[in-house]
């Protein structure tokens, strides 16, 4: 498959969202490129359910989650501003607005600021240079295949890191 500009973006963008799943400790059920109806690409994963009237705000459970939940919605658009050098606001509409509901949730008036934290966060995680890695590997990967399953995610990730890892000692 030969990659066009928006391929190579849609593939950084998923890889992203893959890769910060696995780095928060969640699998992703399987990452695609191929662009249906509503998207261009998507990590398909299990939601976690959550009875949000039976947490306290504080539960550092339900934190835990949100936390996970929003810097996994985060990380495409940054995987893609930190490609391109730009942001993509309208491709990641729907990434940002679960992003926002999730932190409406869990912290009420104060989603906003939450939010913002969790993208210097993600910026800074997305930017660690093993992470980076593991976001090109998957990339790369979904250019090629254009599916990739949840295994085949860990397994090209864990090899760019294994790779680093024993050349570099």
């Amino acid at each position: 498959m030969r990659a066009t500009k928006k391929h190579r973006t849609v593939a950084y963008h998923e890889a992203g969202h893959a890769v910060m799943r696995l780095e928060l400790g969640r699998r992703p059920i399987h990452a695609t490129i191929k662009p249906s109806l509503a998207t261009l690409g998507h990590v398909r994963h299990r939601r976690t359910q959550l009875d949000l009237d039976y947490f306290d705000a504080r539960d550092w459970r339900l934190q835990r989650w949100a936390e996970t939940e929003v810097m996994v919605s985060l990380a495409g658009r940054e995987a893609e501003r930190r490609l391109t050098g730009r942001k993509n606001n309208e491709g990641a509409a729907s990434d940002i607005e679960w992003a926002l509901e999730v932190a409406r949730k869990c912290e009420g008036e104060r989603a906003r600021a939450f939010v913002s934290w969790l993208k210097l966060k993600t910026r800074d995680w997305i930017a660690s240079p093993l992470v980076w890695m593991q976001i090109e590997a998957v990339a790369g990967a979904l250019l090629e295949r254009e599916t990739l399953t949840g295994a085949e995610v860990r397994e090209v990730a864990y090899a760019a890191v294994r790779s680093q890892v024993e050349g570099g000692a």
